[in-house]
């Protein structure tokens, strides 16, 4: 969980974890350099841009994808959109 807003560019190569992920190719920048890649679930794009669905990223780090996030009205918004997404890949 990263909840430290924006990383634009490759600042967040300097979180440990986001950045061994990055290394093992679970993740990667989104095209507009801000974030995450994900797709329409917010699954993290592997290096080979195929969604992971045990890996989501919700809020500032989707913006490069869906827009500026507007705090939690949006995040909340987004973890209900993709609730049934996850739950479906938890087997629930």
């Amino acid at each position: 969980m990263n909840c430290t807003g924006l990383d634009p560019g490759t600042a967040w190569r300097s979180n440990p974890f986001l950045n061994a992920l990055a290394d093992r190719g679970w993740l990667r920048l989104d095209p507009t350099g801000i974030g995450v890649h994900v797709g329409s679930h917010c699954e993290a794009l592997d290096a080979a841009g195929n969604p992971q669905p045990t890996l989501r990223a919700v809020g500032p780090p989707t913006a490069g994808v869906f827009g500026d996030p507007l705090g939690v009205p949006f995040i909340s918004a987004q973890v209900r959109r993709i609730l049934p997404d996850v739950l479906r890949t938890l087997d629930c």
